[in-house]
This record gives C-alpha cells, structure tokens and sequence, in this order.
C-alpha cells in the first residue's frame, strides 16, 4: 500500500498507512467510537488485551505462552494482573487432581 514510505520499524499494530504510530489521542478516539457502535460506550482500550488474556489462560493456554504474547518479563505478572481464577477452572482443577490421585498405583 505504501511502498517505499512504509515505516513501521517496531512492528507496531495500529499505525496510518505509512507505519507511522497513532497518537494516543487519536487511538483512543478511534477506539471510544468503535466501542460505542457495538453498544460498549464505556469498554477501554486495554479491555481486549485483559480478555484475550483471560480467555487464552481459561482456555489451556499454557502462562509461559500468555506471557510471552503479552510482552511481559515474568509469567508470574502475567497471573498475577490478568488470571482470575473462574468456578469453572477451579472445578477443572479439582477433577484433574482427583483423577490424578485416583490414577496413583500404590506399590
């Protein structure tokens, strides 16, 4: 689309159709004005991010990969800001480790 004026060193994902980053501003308009045509007026920008990262660690996602797509330094962050534990994933825990302890041979 750009050719030769293409410029997007960072790879960023939200840039004009030269590369070039959005300011915060602009994003954020742009942002508030998709939200508010889906019914959503109040979501915010970061709100996607917290539900991908939710939905990816509710889904079996091992946190190492969740980390890793966030950007984040230690996965221990990544659980700590974006994993609530679910009464569905505590249920899942909770026959795993029974299955496991009624899978144990006593020798």
């Amino acid at each position: 689309m750009a050719g030769e004026l293409w410029s997007n060193q960072w790879g960023l994902v939200f840039t004009d159709d030269t590369g070039v980053h959005y300011k915060i501003a602009t994003f954020y308009n742009h942002f508030k004005r998709l939200a508010s045509k889906i019914g959503r007026p109040d979501a915010r920008p970061h709100d996607p991010r917290h539900t991908a990262a939710t939905v990816a660690i509710a889904s079996g996602a091992d946190i190492k990969s969740v980390q890793t797509m966030l950007g984040h330094a230690t996965a221990a962050f990544t659980m700590d800001v974006y994993a609530h534990t679910s009464e569905k994933m505590m249920d899942d825990t909770a026959s795993r480790l029974q299955s496991y302890y009624k899978n144990i041979k006593h020798g």
